[in-house]
């Protein structure tokens, strides 16, 4: 079936309908359409794995827009890989005393929401690590992978839509290895969804609170440079409403025939990839800067 059902996911329907998600795609002519109906997928590229590839935004609705939307129009499961806090995961050492502490690191605090790690278990989300990548692309899955990570997800101030992707093209050199076909994506619209209060760094640096954060996090493992799961504290603006959220996929980068220790081919295919998920972000905020739709109140 191409779809699932559950009072979680109804939220996240409530949600989706909310943000008013346009998607769109790069035609083979370089054009754009509405829609994901022309991006690859395993069993139209020789049951060989796809992976997608594309900048996090804040507090991280984007993934589950993005498989919902490929599971609701292509009947296609992508398994998103999520750090692993969010799906319950990650926090085991000798002080825990609850079972919410264990399978929240900031609990009592509300994040992640109530029901994330319900979501993703439906999804099929998995708790990202190399070996998981390694495990579905073998398996010829389609995968979605944000290599910001968190970083992104918790931005700081003023560092709206800007990458933060490790240097090590690492993720394309496994990509190569499973003879993947990689698709980059841009999206736009979380990253405007308030005004910064205070953002993780100023959150850390308050008394007492900043020291409560730090205990709880510096067991928590570090998948990209400075990344931290501390949440900002962000306020809805009433001047900008709820922003419209939108995706541009951009032409697929096939793997096949790259070999994985071609130090040079791997470099420039990471630097494509990087290149075409920038390069989107800055046409999906000028075509935003022309819809008259690009916000609700």
């Amino acid at each position: 079936s191409n779809t699932l059902t559950g009072t979680r996911l109804d939220q996240l329907e409530v949600a989706a309908r909310l943000v008013s998600t346009v998607f769109l795609s790069r035609t083979k002519d370089g054009g754009i359409e509405r829609g994901v109906h022309s991006l690859p997928v395993p069993s139209e590229v020789g049951e060989r794995p796809v992976l997608f590839v594309g900048n996090h935004q804040l507090f991280g609705l984007d993934g589950p827009l993005l498989v919902r939307e490929m599971l609701n129009e292509r009947g296609v499961l992508v398994k998103a890989l999520v750090y692993p806090p969010l799906m319950g995961k990650g926090f085991n050492d000798d002080k825990v005393r609850n079972a919410d502490e264990q399978a929240y690191p900031l609990h009592p605090l509300p994040y992640p929401p109530k029901g994330t790690a319900e979501v993703f278990s439906m999804y099929k989300a998995q708790p990202i690590s190399a070996r998981t990548l390694v495990g579905l692309l073998a398996n010829n899955e389609p995968v979605l992978v944000f290599p910001g990570g968190t970083r992104e997800a918790f931005k700081r101030r003023g560092e709206s839509y800007k990458l933060f992707w490790p240097d090590k093209p690492d993720l394309m050199r496994i990509a190569a290895k499973y003879n993947a076909v990689v698709v980059p994506f841009s999206g736009v619209g979380s990253d405007d969804v308030g005004e910064f209060v205070l953002d993780s760094d100023e959150v850390l640096n308050l008394p007492l609170i900043g020291d409560w954060f730090r205990k709880r996090v510096d067991v928590l493992p570090t998948l990209v440079k400075d990344d931290l799961f501390v949440p900002p504290l962000v306020l809805p603006s009433p001047q900008r409403g709820i922003p419209r959220h939108y995706f541009l996929f951009g032409e697929p980068i096939d793997m096949q025939g790259i070999d994985r220790s071609d130090a040079e081919g791997i470099a420039n295919s990471w630097a494509q990839l990087r290149a075409s998920v920038e390069s989107g972000l800055e046409l999906l905020l000028e075509k935003r800067g022309e819809d008259p739709f690009a916000n609700f109140y």
